[in-house]
């Protein structure tokens, strides 16, 4: 092959540039992308500080995976661990992941609950459900329970397990970092690492309005480019439909710089039961950057993407400077706010369906679909760049492929976390 479109300029699409480049050298390659390159990841500054849209941590158990990550890490290995907030305090912070220590301080009598709990029986039937079998009723109700609800705006008995059952959700016996033993690290700025990504490929900023499965043909908001084959991160619903049927969750980040060193004692620190946002993220010490005298942190406020009235900056940006004023006085120095809408798919059996019936109805021999919108797969970095290698891999033996045998690489990569 010679000719691929890639539609998004996220982690997922120009990942996949780099890979074709390394498989066919001298091929056409153009990514197709309306806003800007990197999406999630890509690194802004405030005041000389790096920040990106929320917290990315490269991470993972895999040898080749930390081979492709070293081609981009200056930083040495790091382990990253979180906090979470039971009671919207920031004096009296818990471990995440959970210990069975921070179980027993909540209720001592959850001991009895703790012994019944197998974790090689799992109860798939809902969210709640599973987090019940896992980590039993009393961590579920304090640690998980609220914060499920305000990140997926449903009840954690209304989501279907297939995401969450593939991270590794247990009571730990000791303080863990939330990434385990996986190695773990941070590029401390990702812009040049998307720069080598991107190296030799053509961008187009323009926006993608519908893709011809058929004759292979991306058609934008300004012209028709006929292809070989497509390479699809982007939302089926938009791409078919034109419109956004599927359930998804965006995120308004409230940033806020701080007249001090730090804030808070890890990255990442997490609220399930109070204020509207889920956690508080602080970005030097996700990047191990060095600056003095002043720190950034942000705020994630989730919304739901078809509600017309979100996201509703004022309101988040209000409870940010409330929060900040009552437990650090006096120390911010400025804040503004940044919305994305399609962030996270939801995990609702109605969307998980109607995604399958826009794939299985326009399955071809021309394109194919992959990365966390292209699959609507709430997946990790390292699981979306794992996906790469596989699409990269599968390309040659596409268009031999039956259509079951298409469907069959689908579910396996959907159900397929590194």
């Amino acid at each position: 092959m010679s000719d691929f479109a890639i539609i998004g300029g996220g982690l997922a699409g120009c990942t996949t540039a780099y890979l074709l480049k390394k498989k066919y050298p001298g091929a056409s390659i153009k990514i197709f992308e309306e806003k800007e390159i990197g999406g999630l990841c890509k690194t802004f500054h405030f005041k000389q500080i790096n920040y990106e849209l929320g917290p990315h941590i490269l991470y993972s158990g895999d040898e080749n995976l930390k081979k492709f990550f070293s081609n981009f890490l200056k930083n040495n290995e790091m382990k990253y661990f979180q906090k979470l907030s039971v009671d919207g305090s920031i004096k009296n912070l818990y471990s995440y992941p959970v210990s069975v220590e921070d179980v027993i301080k909540i209720n001592p009598n959850a001991a009895v609950e703790l012994y019944h709990i197998d974790l090689s029986k799992p109860d798939m039937t809902n969210v709640e459900n599973y987090l019940i079998s896992r980590v039993g009723r009393t961590a579920y109700e304090y640690f998980f329970k609220n914060y499920n609800i305000k990140q997926w705006g449903i009840h954690p008995r209304k989501m279907e397990t297939e995401w969450i059952s593939q991270r590794r959700i247990f009571l730990r016996d000791y303080v863990d970092s939330v990434f385990g033993k996986k190695w773990q690290g941070h590029p401390g700025s990702y812009n040049p690492m998307f720069q080598q990504l991107i190296d030799g490929v053509e961008v187009i900023f323009e926006k993608v309005q519908s893709i011809d499965v058929v004759n292979g043909k991306v058609l934008t908001n300004l012209k028709e480019y006929p292809t070989t084959f497509i390479l699809n991160t982007a939302p089926l619903d938009l791409l078919f439909e034109g419109k956004n049927s599927l359930n998804y969750r965006g995120i308004s980040w409230v940033y806020a710089l701080l007249d001090m060193d730090y804030a808070f004692p890890t990255y990442l620190t997490s609220f399930p039961n109070n204020y509207s946002f889920t956690r508080i993220m602080e970005y030097k010490h996700q990047s191990q950057q060095k600056v003095d005298g002043e720190t950034l942190i942000s705020f994630d406020f989730p919304f739901d993407s078809k509600d017309q009235s979100e996201p509703l900056e004022e309101n988040y940006q209000k409870e940010a400077s409330d929060f900040l004023e009552s437990n650090f006085p006096g120390k911010t120095s400025s804040m503004f706010c940044k919305s994305r809408s399609l962030v996270y798919p939801v995990s609702e059996l109605n969307s998980i369906n109607h995604f399958w019936d826009l794939l299985k109805s326009n399955i071809s021999n021309k394109w194919i679909s992959f990365g966390r919108l292209g699959l609507y797969d709430y997946i990790s970095m390292d699981t979306c760049i794992q996906q790469c290698m596989n699409v990269v891999e599968v390309i040659e033996k596409w268009a031999d492929m039956s259509n079951d045998e298409k469907i069959i690489f689908y579910e396996k990569t959907r159900g397929k976390q590194t």
